[in-house]
């Protein structure tokens, strides 16, 4: 299973060519980019050296690769909002058991 924050909307593309759509079943997390800063800064002060620079490059560049807009042109549809942990686990969890029916 590819955990999709190591990979840019174009590469799901990429990986469902490869493994074949019916094998690929994307679970897109979006957590707010506030958010999403706030914990990176936090986890990168308590590094040795803090890259605060890479931090914001990175921030930025995962900022255009996951856009709204390029998740949707490679077919992820739905996308799980991770604003109340219980609930969003909650229903990724019973799209799993539902996927898991169908095979």
């Amino acid at each position: 299973i590819p955990v999709a924050h190591k990979f840019g909307a174009g590469d799901y593309k990429g990986m469902r060519k490869y493994y074949g759509e019916e094998n690929v079943i994307p679970f897109y997390i979006y957590v707010e980019p506030g958010e999403r800063l706030s914990r990176a800064v936090e986890r990168e002060r308590r590094q040795e050296n803090p890259k605060y620079t890479e931090l914001c490059r990175r921030f930025i560049a995962d900022e255009e690769d996951f856009s709204r807009e390029k998740i949707l042109e490679v077919g992820i549809d739905k996308i799980y909002e991770n604003d109340k942990l219980f609930e969003c686990v909650n229903n990724i969890e019973n799209d799993i058991k539902k996927y898991l029916w169908y095979i």
